[in-house]
């Protein structure tokens, strides 16, 4: 005979919907980050148009938000 067994089947499927459980979140707020900046409210400046107060270090393309006095939040990209 061909094919495969009933057992074989439900454990592709349950391997299935465990990969899809694991997945799905990660690509819902993958989005939801992508969404939220490509709808502006992501600034780049320049860092000469910050005054420097503090040193912060972070890695090439993180984006670090900065909370300003007005009560208003940029972000900023780091770029290499």
């Amino acid at each position: 005979m061909k094919g495969f067994t009933l057992i074989e089947i439900i454990m592709v499927i349950t391997l299935l919907g465990i990969i899809a459980a694991i997945s799905i979140p990660q690509y819902i707020n993958l989005k939801e980050k992508v969404d939220e900046y490509e709808s502006g409210s992501t600034t780049i400046v320049s860092s000469d148009t910050i005054k420097k107060k503090a040193v912060v270090e972070v890695e090439a393309g993180t984006p670090v938000k900065i909370k300003l006095n007005n009560g208003r939040t940029i972000t900023i990209f780091i770029k290499e």
